[in-house]
């Protein structure tokens, strides 16, 4: 029979009492994490696709071969912010479907923070999942 349930740092325990005064305790390690970076991971996965279907339509396209470190504006970027804007409004409405959650990646917050979310696609995933976990 489950007694109590605890989290202690990057571990889940279960307690299971016994009817001989001993206490069970099993510990799994990392499955917060796990499923922090499941959410990462599948939030990167909508980014990817979003950026394929504006790559389809869009003249300038976004180069995904370096993965997260890919820029999305500046630098090596074609996009002009106009299309970046397009492309946020897309990845936001992806985003709120798969989640069922609606967010907005640009805010005020986003505009304040000392790095951009915007500088490839792994700030923006991570941004994303910040505002999803709020």
């Amino acid at each position: 029979m489950l007694g109590r349930f605890g989290f202690y740092s990057n571990y889940v325990c279960f307690i299971f009492p016994s009817i001989y005064k001993y206490i069970y305790i099993i510990c799994f390690y990392n499955i917060v994490i796990n499923l922090e970076t499941d959410m990462n991971n599948k939030i990167f996965e909508i980014v990817i696709a979003t950026i394929n279907e504006f790559n389809e339509e869009s003249d300038n396209k976004i180069d995904i071969s370096n993965g997260r470190e890919s820029e999305l504006f500046g630098g090596s970027s074609e996009v002009d912010s106009l299309e970046l804007v397009n492309l946020i409004v897309e990845i936001e409405e992806n985003i709120s479907e798969k989640f069922n959650k609606n967010i907005t990646i640009t805010s005020e917050k986003a505009m304040s923070l000392n790095t951009s979310p915007f500088i490839n696609i792994g700030t923006i995933t991570d941004y994303i999942e910040e505002i999803l976990n709020e």
